[in-house]
C-alpha cells in the first residue's frame, strides 16, 4: 500500500485459454493441472508483474472465458455478430479493454498516465489493437501478436474471418486489403513497444512480413 499510486499493466491471456481465460495469467493452480498445463506455465504474468510493484488487471478476452446468462462463446458470438454485424471481435475487445483502463483509473491505485499492456498470441493481438488505439497505453509488450493481413489472406477467407468478418465482405468484393498490420504499429509510435515473434508459427508461416511490419513502421 505504501507503493500506491503504482503503474498499472493490463494482462491479456492467449488463446491456448479458451475456458480458463484470465484465470491462466492469475491463477498458480492452473499451471498444476496435467490437462491444462501444456502453453499456460510461466505465462501468469499479471502475478509476475505485481510482485514487482505494479498494479495488474487481467480479464476475459471477448469470445473467451466466462460468460453471462448460461450462454457457450459460440452463442454469445453469434448474438453479437446477429446485432452488430458491421463490428469486429477485436472492436469488441478494444472497448472491454478500454472499460478495464476505466475502471483503473477511478480507483486511485495508478500513477496518473502510467498504464501499460502485455498479451500473447491472441493477447499479443489484443496489446497491439489497444495500443494503437488508445494513447493511455505508454508501453507494450506484445508477444505473437503481429499477424500481416496480405500473407494471411486464408485466414481471413476461412476459419479467421470471425474476427473480422466486415473484413472478409470487403476482401471478397474487390480482392483487395484495405490495411495491413505495419500502420497499427506505426499508431504506436512514439510509444514504447516490444514485439516478440517467433520463427515458428504455425499461423505466420512466412516470417519476413512480420518483421517488415515492424520495420516499415
Amino acid at each position: 500500500k505504501e507503493a500506491l499510486p503504482a503503474p498499472a499493466v493490463i494482462c491479456m491471456h492467449g488463446t491456448f485459454s479458451r475456458t480458463e481465460g484470465k484465470y491462466a495469467v492469475l491463477d498458480p493452480e492452473i499451471t498444476q493441472n496435467p490437462e491444462l498445463r501444456h502453453g499456460i506455465e510461466n505465462r501468469l504474468y499479471a502475478i509476475d508483474l505485481s510482485k514487482r510493484g505494479y498494479v495488474t488487471i487481467a480479464t476475459d478476452v471477448y469470445a473467451f472465458g466466462e460468460t453471462l446468462h448460461g450462454r457457450t462463446n459460440p452463442e454469445a458470438v453469434a448474438d453479437f455478430h446477429e446485432k452488430y454485424p458491421d463490428w469486429s471481435l477485436d472492436g469488441r475487445r478494444i472497448l472491454d479493454h478500454q472499460r478495464a483502463l476505466d475502471v483503473l483509473g477511478k480507483l486511485g491505485l495508478v500513477k496518473d498516465g502510467a498504464f501499460g499492456a502485455i498479451g500473447d498470441s491472441l493477447g499479443g493481438r489484443g496489446v497491439m489493437f489497444l495500443t494503437a488505439f488508445d494513447e493511455r497505453i505508454k508501453a507494450a509488450v506484445s508477444s505473437t501478436g503481429i499477424s500481416p493481413n496480405c500473407s494471411n489472406v486464408y485466414r481471413h477467407c476461412r476459419t479467421h474471418s470471425y474476427q473480422m468478418p466486415k473484413l472478409k465482405r470487403t476482401l471478397l468484393a474487390d480482392g483487395r486489403m484495405p490495411w495491413d498490420y505495419h500502420e497499427m504499429v506505426a499508431l504506436c509510435a512514439p510509444r514504447a513497444l516490444l514485439a516478440l515473434e517467433p520463427f515458428n508459427d504455425a499461423y505466420n508461416p512466412d516470417v519476413w512480413p512480420t518483421f517488415q511490419s515492424v520495420y516499415w513502421a
